[in-house]
C-alpha cells in the first residue's frame, strides 16, 4: 500500500491498489477532515484517526484509505473542519490517476 502526506498534489495507482493518505487533525476541538470525490475512479474504504499523545488537546494522524476502483482520473477534495461548520478551515486537492 502506498502512503502520501500533507503536500501530495498528484497520486497515480493501479486499478485494485489501496493507498492511504495521512494528515495531521485535532478531533478533541472537533476538527476532523472529510473526503469527496467527483468520480467513480476511487472509493474510501476506511478513516481512522490515531492520536499521537494521550495529553487531553494533542494533534493525531488521520489516515484515510483509498481503493482504486476503475480507469481514469480523478479530483479528490479533503476537507477539514468541523462538522457543524458550514466552511471548511482548510481544503486539498489531490489528482487521483488510475491505471489498469
Amino acid at each position: 500500500m502506498n502512503r502520501y502526506g500533507k503536500d501530495t498534489k498528484e497520486i497515480r495507482v493501479r486499478s485494485g491498489q489501496t493507498f492511504t493518505i495521512s494528515l495531521e487533525s485535532l478531533p478533541s476541538a472537533g476538527y476532523s477532515w472529510r473526503a469527496s470525490q467527483d468520480s467513480q475512479a476511487i472509493r474510501l474504504l476506511s478513516q481512522n484517526i490515531a492520536p499521537a499523545s494521550t495529553k487531553l488537546g494533542a494533534a493525531a494522524t488521520e489516515e484515510l484509505t483509498f481503493e482504486a476502483t476503475k480507469n481514469g482520473s480523478d479530483t479528490l477534495v479533503l476537507q477539514y473542519g468541523r462538522p457543524w461548520e458550514d466552511t471548511p478551515f482548510e481544503e486539498r486537492r489531490i489528482t487521483v490517476h488510475v491505471e489498469s
